[in-house]
């Protein structure tokens, strides 16, 4: 940014200011992201995903622990417990 305001010949903005504008940027950009990603799920896709997570909370209401048929615990349940370490490394297979 400092670069830019050089380049165009203003005063560049303080700290405080670049985190503030910074800040309203992300803010700007999810708050139409989330809405254009669902708007483009289909309605077999949505109301899917409403079942998945439903099923799971049904699971965990039925008996407490979050199993599902055939024994074990759904995906989500599992997720929720032990999440793992953040970063792109957890997405692939070990």
């Amino acid at each position: 940014m400092a670069a830019r305001c050089r380049h165009d010949g203003i005063e560049p903005p303080a700290p405080g200011q670049v985190r503030r504008l910074v800040a309203r940027a992300v803010k700007d950009f999810d708050a139409r992201f989330w809405p254009t990603t669902v708007d483009r799920l289909s309605h077999l896709t949505c109301s899917r995903l409403d079942d998945l997570v439903a099923g799971d909370q049904n699971d965990q209401a039925a008996n407490g622990e979050g199993a599902v048929v055939g024994g074990g615990r759904s995906f989500f349940t599992e997720l929720k417990t032990d999440p793992g370490r953040r970063g792109w490394r957890a997405c692939w297979p070990r």
